[in-house]
């Protein structure tokens, strides 16, 4: 491949991985942006009625405390049915999942563009995260490609529009069998051309 060609390459490959990387971390935000709107609305309907308290109640949380309280509220005050539950938990574990997975590419070092005169291909970016364990000092290491990021951000949409319509069809009493599908695997969404992110 000619210099032109590799350079070329090199520029479009490290593109579509920083555009992948961004775009899940946009649409994972959007997933605590719905899960704190919910939150608000529970509260509201606890009896305070200033939302800016509830805001500042809120303020700073980070994802998995909001997933925490989320899941204690919801199943502090909302009578759920099998249905509900099922859908509830669904989108809690693999919330769980997703910040597993975001802590590690948020909190990584990763080396988008690295390579040498004979690399060719740059479409997969290797990462570096050191933590500490019982042993001592750990190092977590990750290979990702563009297209790996873009099913983390498909999920992350997938989970905030799951949480969006978890919360209307509280508010509205809209039965839930309705507004959601589930797959082979037993994960549920909200039905194609009704989503909202």
């Amino acid at each position: 491949m000619c210099l032109k060609n590799r350079t070329k390459r090199r520029k479009q490959d490290t593109k579509n991985l920083y555009r992948s990387i961004g775009k899940f971390i946009v649409k994972f935000e959007q997933i605590c942006f719905v899960i704190e709107q919910n939150l608000v609305f529970l509260i509201h309907g606890q009896g305070l009625q200033n939302q800016k308290v509830s805001q500042i109640l809120l303020s700073g949380y980070t994802a998995e405390p909001l997933r925490s309280l989320y899941e204690s509220l919801v199943n502090e005050l909302i009578p759920l049915d099998d249905i509900g539950t099922d859908i509830f938990k669904n989108g809690l574990v693999r919330f769980q999942k997703l910040i597993s997975h975001r802590n590690d590419i948020v909190h990584s070092t990763w080396f988008i563009g690295a390579g040498n005169k004979e690399t060719q291909d740059w479409s997969e970016t290797s990462g570096m995260k050191t933590h500490r364990n019982k042993k001592g000092a750990a190092v977590k290491t990750f290979k990702k490609s563009a297209n790996d990021f873009d099913q983390f951000a498909d999920e992350a949409a997938a989970l905030a529009n799951l949480f969006f319509r978890f919360n209307a069809s509280l508010i509205a009493r809209w039965d839930m069998k309705k507004n959601f599908i589930v797959d082979e695997n037993g994960n549920y969404f909200v039905p194609k051309g009704t989503e909202q992110y």
